[in-house]
């Protein structure tokens, strides 16, 4: 999606994730996030921006629920 190969990426870790976002993002994607894993949210729904490889800004959707 962001224009990487996994050999490119290398291990998925959040490290990565963070440096592939925006930096606008982190902050508020991290909020929502922790706002879910403390069960202040029944879902995460967040939007943010992923830096393409080529440079392109992309805007990604994100839903998800944590499942016990």
């Amino acid at each position: 999606m962001v224009g990487y190969t996994l050999e490119e990426l290398g291990a998925i870790h959040i490290d990565l994730f963070q440096k592939l976002l925006y930096p606008k993002d982190v902050q508020p994607f991290n909020n929502k996030v922790s706002d879910h894993l403390e069960k202040k949210s029944d879902c995460l729904e967040v939007d943010f921006r992923f830096f393409h490889k080529k440079g392109a800004i992309m805007w990604i959707r994100a839903r998800g629920k944590v499942i016990n």
